[in-house]
Parts: C-alpha cells; structure tokens; sequence
C-alpha cells in the first residue's frame, strides 16, 4: 500500500521531464537520478503492499515503507514548488524576455530555497536507497515463512461486464411483505421498520421497495433520507423537504434564511404533507430519541402515509416494537441467507450465466460457508473471485488464506479479509481512483462524469493513444463495479452508468486504508470525523463534510501548502481568504458553499486542474483566472456570472460549463449562459462548452473546435444560423448539440445544416421552428431528442418517426400547436420514454396499431384541454399525469383496471 506515493512521484518526474518546464543542469541531472532510484524501488513497494496486508504486518516492513512515502512526498513537493517558481509560462519573444528578467530577480529568494531543496532532493534519493537494501535483507529472512495463499490470475484486457447490483436472492418474501404494507393495510400512518446487522441488505430492499412502480404510483411525493450516527435535526429536515418538493417536481426555496428555526421547518413540513399520501424512508438510523424526534412533524391524516425505517441500532428495534401497542407499526428482519440462497447468490456474480463449473462446486460451497449468509461478503468474495481460474487448488488457497468464518455474528474484520483480496490485485492507477471516492460523504451519490473528470485532475488516468481520457475513465469505472467496490445507482436513458456510491461497510475499510496512507483527511460534522481528522500533516488531500472553513484553523501553513485536493460538502460557511495558502492544489471545489466574491489569490494557484464554483452565487470571475495554465475542467453553472475574463491562453481546458439550471416550468430566459470570448474557440483540447452565449464571432470560431463532445450555446439569433450550421458540419466528433434561441419569439435558422455529425446522440432545441429540420434524417445515432417551445404547426411525431427509428427518449415541451397528436403505424419501435409538456392546444393524441411497441414511461404535464387517452396507451408500463385538468383526471380513474399501467397523478 505504500506504491501509491511513489507512483504518484513516478509519474510526476517523467513529465517534468518530458515537457512541465526546462530545467537546469544540476535540477535535471537530480531529477534524473531520483527517477532511477524510483523506478528500481517499486517492486520493493509491490511486495510491500502485499506483506502489509498480512494478519501480523513486520514492524520493519512498516518502518521502511513509512520513511519511503514520506520521502516521496517531500519529493513531489520540491517538483511542484520549483514548476510553480520557475515553470515556463512568461511567454515568447522580448516581452517573454522582460518577464523572464524580472521574474529571476524578484525569485532570488526562491532560487536560493530551491538549492537547500535540490539538496534534500538527494538525502531522498539516499533514503529510498537505503530502505531498498533494508527489504532486501529483510525480504531474505522471511522467504517462505508466509504467504498470500492466492493469486488470482487477472485478465485486464478483457472488458470488465457492469453487473447492476440487484440481487435479492433470499429475501423476495421480505420484499413482498415490504411492498404490501406500504400499499395495503389500513389508512392510519404506519412506520415500517426493517432490522438486521451491517450489510444484511437493509438499503438494497428499501431501495428496492421505495423505486417499486406499484409503490411510486401509490404516494403523492416521498422522500430519502440517510439519519446516520451523527444527527443533525436542520439538515434532516431540509433533506426531508427537498426530497418531497422534488418528488412533485415542485422548486425548493434554495435561498432558505440561515436563522430560520428548526422548528419552524418542521411545521412548514407539517403543513406541506397535509392531506398527501407520503412515503418517507429514513435509512440507517441510531438512537430512539432520534426516531422519536424525526417522526414527531408528521401529520396523521388517515391517507395511508407510511414511514419506512432502517436500523441495526437494538434501541431502534425496541422502541418500534413497543410502539406497536400504541400505534401502527410492522417489524421486518433480515437474517442471514441460508445456504443455498447463499450459494446462488455467489454463483450469480462469479461465474457467468451463474452456473457454477462441476471441478469448482466443493471450493464454492466451502467459500460460501465461510461468509456465513452475509450478503455484502458474499458479493464482494464473489466478485473477486470471477477473475480467478478455474483451478480448484487456487480456489482453495484463497480459502485457506481467509481464514474466518463468520457464523451468526458479523464481524468488520471479517470483512476486511474480503475488501482487501479484491483490493491487493488492483493495479495502482485502480486503487487510487478507489481511495479517491472517499473523499464523498457517505451514502452519497456520485456523478460518473464528475467522477472522471476528478480522477483525470488528479492524473489517475494513465493516458493511451487512441483513446479519450474520458472512456478510459468509464473503463475504470467498470471494473471497480465489476469487483463490487463501487454500486450503481442510476443509469441514463441510454442504458449508461451515471451514478455510483460505495457500500457503507466498504466506505469504511476504504477511509482507514486512505488515511493509513496519508491520502486524505475528512473533517465530518455529520458523522465525525472520518479517517484521521485532521491529525496527519502530510496528507495530499483534505474533504469538508458540513464543516466551514473555520476549521482550517488547526492546520499549520506548511500541510495547507501540501494539500493538493480540497472539497467542501454542506458547507455553513466559506472564507474563501484562505485559498492563497494551497499554493500546490489541483482540485478546488466549492460547489454549494456560500462565496460572496473569488479573490484574485486564485490565479496563484498555477497548479490547479480542476475548479468547481457551481451554485456558489458568484456574479463574477477575476481575471487573475486567466493565469491558471494548467486549468483542465471550470464549472460556473448556476451562479449569476454574466461574463467570462479573457480565458483564451488556458490551452489545457478540456470542459467548460456555465448554464443555468432549468426548472419546472422554466422559460428561454433561464437557458441563458455566459458571454465568452470568442478566442476560448481556438483550444485544441476543449471537449465540452456548454452555457455559452452566441455572438457573430462566436458562431464563427466554434467551427474551430472540431474535436467538441459536447456543445451547448444560447442566446441565437436568427441571423446566426447559417454561420452556427457551418460551425457544426466540422465538428465530426460531436456527441450531444443543444442550442436555445435568443426569445420564444425568435426562430432557429437550422436549415443550412447539410451534413450533420455522424455520431450525435444527444439532441436539445429551444426556441421556434417553422419546420423540423430535414438533417433529422441523418441522425442515424441519435438516442434522446428535447424540443421545447418550437411550437411546430404540423404534428411533430408523423415526421420525427419516419426521421429517427432508433430514437429512446423524446420530450415535447411547448412543441406543437395543433390540436392531434398522433403516432402513426409502425411509430418509434424504440422509443422508451415519451415526455409530453405544456401542449396547450392539443385536445386528443391518437396511438396507431403497432406504434410505440417498447414505450416504458409516458409523462403528460399541463395539457389542458385534453380529456382522454387512447386504449393502446394504457398498454405502458408507467404513466405520469401532472397538472391536468379535473374532468381528464376524473376520466382516468374511471377507466383504470386491473390491467392497467402504474399510474401517478399529481
């Protein structure tokens, strides 16, 4: 576990090598020499990061490996801090020549700590040395005398399989007594309460239950929340809250009084649920005080509400048991899996088709036996060992080397037996991406895009020809999901993974492992702290869960100039002040903290990749930004910034986004961006541009962007259109377009577009159309369309059909005008979800035989002067009515039968 570090400095001496800036005779030659030693040190780390896995780990070992990493990082530091000095960024030429002059002068301090450096530069290499012949010897003496018992012959070339984690083998009877009492049963309000120990799959069935479509057609809004140990009563509310606005599609008022009283939320709560049919699932709580504090708001209104509850918390159970005396209350428990659930379970994820090979049932049966009916072990075994061969004796010796077994008590350590085998046979670029995704609070969701953009910022992403950094990062994605280290939580129209979590019990392991190899600190005012706390002064990376910046103040200067990542999370308050003290940091983000202005400090920070200001409330940007060379991603969305500095010399940025947030109703004005410079189109790395405002030069220059994934410009007028269609024919790489008109007045002018790109999958109009354009037709790839406020007057579904056979998932926002909206014969034979929005004239949609054969989820909003839906439509699987008028309401609940969809009305 200590290769890490070094790998880490590796790869950061390669590339000052390569091209970060020129070094001097002596800085290179020293550079040169530390790389060597580096390099001749790493399967002294390997064997290592195996032996420190080992039950009984030799202090020696430990020692060593400790002296190695520190070495390593004071290393990196000395790297960075000379780039940050002396890399190459004065520019060409006799004002290059100025500034060169002048930056020698005014560094003459710097140069002179840069000697005393380069000197420790070679007490590392001594150290690293050293500790190489220490293992040596030490490795000698121990030869034979332990032993992993396994080694999993790992094939990495061959495509990992994302498994979505759904299993619930064994407990399909506790999910259907789950299902029915959340829709059956009487009217009073009932708490449901499942119970078991830690990874039993209390969440996974909650889950289950709470996205059930019988269960979603049946409430008016619900609402998740995860309580944890730490409870925080303004939080859980607003969380409370935000999650019922959002189930109704409702606006919550972000911009909340920070002096409002918890006491006032709860009886906003109150009222808001009145006379509603609510679903609340609070997931893992501790303490009855807590559940007796959290269930007190709740209004009682006979409508069949229900509260579902998860605990391994004894007091919970009990206190829940008792109130069913008192109340409306259903006790659920899971127990450990039987032994043949077990085994099919484990079958399942090991081997594919989940038939097991007759050589390998007894090794299976005796694994299995060992995880003692725990499901999370039994997955996360399973999913390491679908890599192993099929030879019985690596199966056994796997076994052998676990040497647990867990029986009716679940034990952490046991666990860990089981984490680390999948772990140990990461290679290093997929255990630090691993470690990273502890920086995220628990239970949290993270974005997959997010996520790899966070991992290339950190230079996790080991970088191959032929290849996006961007698809290699979803080829790591999918092999930590593969091997269970990582869950899905939600895919995308497309079928792709867009969200993902760790496993609480995963998260766990994963945070000690991370602190123990000072990768990061959490400070946790939810949970406490996590990790170390804040004790460790060499840790690269620092995350803020609910904490301010106030508590910054324990650190010492020189561990803030180290950190190299900081995030804030829940953040009550922001001295954004402090940020010129991380002089070497690489990932900066603020999203949601409460930033009044950006300091100029920020363009110091020459190091920085990643910058995330979303939902800040800035208004604007310095220009010090445009000093941020190595600048890779900028996310600015959702703030009130009207205008970019000059950013066109930061030829690193690959993404860019500044859009507003849409909300529900929304209008074109709410689709406005940010005015940009035009020459930020002559990047040659760009891959995303979103949120930007158009212009007669921007419309040009974008043309220039021909390796463009994602393009998303607003504000278009009509006399831009021939120049914006240009624009586009050389993007060939395109992937999704989306482009908003100036005012719902104002025509889009698409027609000059002849050749469309070839691979766009992703297509969003906002503004008139007097027709739908006829490179529809060349879109042979495209898999979601939105159109909103075309107000077409021909029936958009007769030529989008015969235009886009493959299409998936369609939206009509304020699209059509006419009054019938019918799908012909044949129509969509793909399509999944079809959104139908704000049709105000429409008065009947007509479904033709054999049209919309594979159609899931209809959703129909504020259509007013329609009564009724055709037969066929009844055939979905899931149907979402919203502000309809009464008499089309009435009508479909007379007509619903048994056979019909699950069906929502709001």
């Amino acid at each position: 576990m200590a290769e890490i570090a070094v790998g880490f400095l590796l790869q950061r001496l390669e590339r000052v090598l390569a091209d970060e800036t020129r070094l001097s005779t002596r800085v290179q030659h020293e550079v040169n020499a530390l790389k060597i030693e580096v390099e001749n040190m790493r399967s002294f780390l390997r064997d290592a990061d195996s032996r420190q896995s080992d039950d009984a780990p030799n202090q020696a070992v430990e020692t060593s490996v400790e002296q190695v990493r520190r070495a390593a990082f004071d290393s990196e530091d000395i790297i960075d801090e000379f780039i940050l000095h002396f890399g190459e960024r004065n520019g060409a030429g006799f004002m290059g020549s100025l500034r060169r002059v002048y930056r020698s002068i005014t560094h003459l301090r710097e140069r002179h700590n840069l000697a005393r450096r380069i000197t420790e530069m070679q007490e590392t290499k001594r150290v690293i040395s050293q500790a190489r012949v220490n293992w040596h010897h030490l490795n000698q003496s121990r030869e034979g005398s332990s032993s992993k018992g396994a080694d999993l012959s790992l094939r990495f070339d061959l495509p990992a399989e994302i498994a979505e984690d759904t299993a619930v083998v064994g407990i399909e009877h506790e999910i259907k007594k789950v299902n029915e009492s959340l829709v059956g049963g009487g009217k009073e309000l009932t708490t449901i309460l499942l119970r078991g120990g830690a990874g039993m799959g209390k969440t996974t069935l909650a889950k289950k239950a709470y996205n059930d479509y019988n269960v979603l057609s049946h409430f008016d809004c619900r609402a998740w929340v995860t309580v944890s140990k730490s409870f925080r009563p303004r939080l859980a509310i607003q969380r409370m809250l935000k999650g019922f606005y959002s189930s109704n599609k409702e606006m919550f008022p972000s911009k909340r009084k920070v002096e409002e009283d918890v006491e006032g939320m709860a009886m906003e709560l109150n009222m808001y649920l009145k006379q509603r049919r609510y679903l609340l699932v609070l997931d893992d709580v501790w303490g009855a005080d807590v559940l007796e504090w959290l269930t007190c708001p709740f209004p009682s209104d006979n409508c069949g509400s229900r509260i579902l509850v998860t605990s391994r918390d004894p007091c919970v159970v009990s206190t829940i048991e008792r109130s069913t005396r008192e109340r409306a209350a259903i006790v659920v428990t899971l127990n450990p899996l039987p032994a043949q659930e077990s085994m099919d379970l484990f079958c399942g994820k090991a081997f594919r088709g989940g038939i097991c090979p007759p050589n390998l049932v007894v090794c299976c049966q005796n694994l299995v036996h060992k995880c003692g009916g725990w499901p999370i072990v039994i997955v996360t075994l399973a999913a390491a060992m679908s890599r192993a061969g099929q030879s019985p004796t690596e199966w056994n010796g796997v076994h052998d080397h676990l040497g647990f077994g867990l029986g009716a008590n679940q034990d952490f350590h046991a666990l860990t037996k089981v984490i680390s085998l999948s772990y140990d046979e990461l290679p290093l670029h997929l255990k630090t991406c691993l470690l990273y995704c502890v920086i995220f609070p628990r239970d949290y969701s993270i974005k997959v895009n997010k996520l790899i953009r966070l991992w290339a910022a950190e230079g996790f992403i080991k970088r191959r020809s032929g290849l996006a950094v961007e698809e290699l990062g979803e080829q790591y994605l999918r092999q930590l999901i593969d091997r269970s280290l990582l869950q899905i939580v939600g895919k995308n129209d497309k079928g792709r993974v867009n969200r993902c979590k760790m496993h609480d019990l995963v998260r766990e392991w994963v945070l000690q492992i991370s602190s123990k190899q000072w990768f990061l600190n959490v400070i946790s005012v939810y949970n406490g702290n996590d990790g170390d706390g804040g004790g460790n002064q060499i840790s690269r990376r620092l995350s803020l869960h609910g904490a301010g910046t106030e508590s910054l103040s324990h650190f010492p200067s020189e561990q803030l100039q180290r950190i190299r990542s900081f995030f804030m999370f829940g953040a009550p308050d922001c001295d954004i002040g402090v940020i010129h003290r991380f002089l070497l940091m690489r990932v900066l983000d603020l999203q949601d903290a409460p930033i009044n202005e950006l300091p100029n400090a920020i363009g110091g920070l020459f190091h920085l990749r990643y910058l995330n200001l979303r939902r800040t409330g800035l208004r604007r940007l310095p220009a010090s930004i445009k000093k941020l060379h190595n600048l890779e991603a900028l996310d600015i969305r959702d703030n009130l910034i009207e205008r970019l500095p000059n950013i066109s010399k930061l030829r690193m940025l690959r993404y860019v986004s500044a859009y507003s947030h849409l909300t529900d109703p929304f209008t074109l004005d709410q689709l406005s961006g940010c005015d940009f410079p035009s020459q930020i189109c002559t990047s040659e790395c760009m891959r995303k541009l979103s949120g930007m405002n158009a212009t007669d030069e921007i419309v040009k220059a974008v043309g220039n962007l021909n390796q463009l994934r994602y393009l998303g410009i607003c504000k278009v007028k009509e006399e831009h259109g021939m120049g914006l269609c240009r624009s586009i024919e050389r993007m060939e790489e395109l992937l999704s377009l989306g482009i908003s008109s100036n005012s719902e007045d104002e025509y889009l002018k698409l027609e000059w577009l002849a050749c469309s790109p070839p691979y766009l999958e992703d297509v969003w109009l906002s503004g008139r159309l007097k027709k739908l354009p006829l490179w529809f037709s060349q879109l042979d790839n495209l898999k979601r369309l939105g159109l909103h406020f075309c107000k077409l007057a021909l029936n958009p579904l007769f030529c989008l059909q015969a235009q886009l056979p493959n299409l998936l998932w369609l939206k009509l926002y304020d699209a059509y005008e006419g009054r019938e909206l019918r799908c012909y014969t044949n129509g969509f034979p793909k399509l999944t979800t079809l959104i139908i929005m704000n049709l105000r004239n429409v008065r009947s949609i007509v479904v033709d035989e054999q049209a919309l054969p594979s159609l899931q989820t209809l959703s129909i909003c504020r259509c007013p002067k329609l009564r009724s839906l055709p037969p066929r439509i009844f055939l979905t699987r899931f149907l979402i009515l919203k502000d309809m008028h009464e008499d089309f309401t009435r009508n479909i609940q007379v007509e619903r039968g048994e056979d019909m969809p699950r069906i929502i009305i709001r």
